[in-house]
């Protein structure tokens, strides 16, 4: 098992992550039909409580635990991954798995603590930053066009699949419906 294959593993997986959590954001957290607790705990409490712009930060310390996911969220999210893993590495004939579970362990561990201080700002070191600014901007509008910037931290996916906005992007109400239902409408 080499360093360089392992390495490619991370890449793979990190540029698959951004993916797997658009569709994983889109599909069940924002979707009330597909998986009721995920559609429940993240549209309906969290979009609720942490909402567009008086009420995006903390306002009260009880809420603090509607910001992450529940503990056991991890475990599944990479169990689910692991398969494609394993298929990617018996596909490639290359040992990436490691590499693969590394990169979705980073990516998880960027998207809770960095949706955490966007919600519970606290004057951090980095929280100046324009870069890091520039991606809390990314999930404020998220808040407000539930089906656009669903990436959370890196947001690779949502400009391939052009559901990025920005904030001098036009605000119509349009974006808060799925694109599926616009066209048939």
């Amino acid at each position: 098992m080499s360093l360089a294959t392992q390495l490619l593993g991370f890449g793979i997986a990190f540029f698959y992550a951004t993916f797997f959590e658009w569709a994983l954001h889109k599909h069940v957290m924002h979707t009330p039909k597909r998986v009721a607790y995920a559609y429940q705990s993240h549209d309906q409490v969290h979009h609720k409580v942490f909402g567009y712009k008086h009420n995006y930060h903390l306002q009260h310390d009880e809420d603090k635990p509607l910001v992450t996911f529940a503990w056991w969220n991890y475990p599944l999210l990479l169990g689910l991954n692991l398969p494609i893993f394993f298929g990617l590495q018996w596909l490639l004939g290359m040992p990436i798995i490691w590499g693969g579970i590394a990169a979705m362990t980073f990516y998880y561990a960027c998207y809770e603590y960095f949706h955490y201080c966007y919600h519970v700002p606290k004057n951090r070191w980095f929280e100046k930053f324009a870069l890091y600014q520039r991606v809390k901007e990314h999930h404020l509008l998220h808040h407000k066009y539930k089906f656009r910037n669903l990436n959370v931290v890196f947001p690779i996916a949502d400009i391939v699949l052009g559901t990025r906005i920005k904030r001098e992007d036009p605000r119509d109400d349009d974006m808060l419906v799925l694109p599926h239902a616009r066209q048939s409408s």
